[in-house]
């Protein structure tokens, strides 16, 4: 049996189908945890999740500002909105660093997923002290 070792972002790993295939042609259950930043293979693989956890890092207009990456915020959306389209059960999380992200910001947040039909938005608490330090 191979086994395949994933770090970061699961969605990034070229393997991802075959190994949830294989781990569904096994019976088990498969759960997804993902931030979104790749929209058409998270399409790929809903058909073969169980259920998904999708980090928003923050409003989708200001992905950019957090993340650094241009466009990442309309990826963050577009995989948002297929998740909720899916039926698959799933949880959206934001984790909350006071330097990051301000109530308003978790209120765009809220109100944008409320918009597309979303129902479950948890907040985490920064948990790495050294990220949070400089908060």
């Amino acid at each position: 049996m191979r086994w395949y070792s994933v770090a970061g972002e699961p969605t990034l790993q070229a393997g991802l189908k075959a190994a949830m295939q294989q781990v569904k042609g096994m019976g088990f259950r498969v759960g997804l945890h993902t931030a979104g930043p790749y929209p058409e293979r998270l399409a790929e693989v809903l058909p073969l999740v169980d259920w998904v956890g999708m980090d928003l890092k923050a409003p989708f207009a200001d992905y950019q500002h957090t993340t650094g990456v241009p466009g990442s915020g309309e990826r963050a959306r577009e995989s948002a909105r297929l998740l909720i389209e899916s039926g698959v059960t799933h949880k959206f999380r934001t984790t909350v660093h006071p330097r990051l992200l301000d109530r308003a910001g978790i209120g765009r947040i809220r109100r944008a997923l409320r918009a597309m039909g979303a129902h479950r938005h948890v907040l985490q608490h920064c948990l790495d002290e050294a990220l949070c330090a400089g908060a």
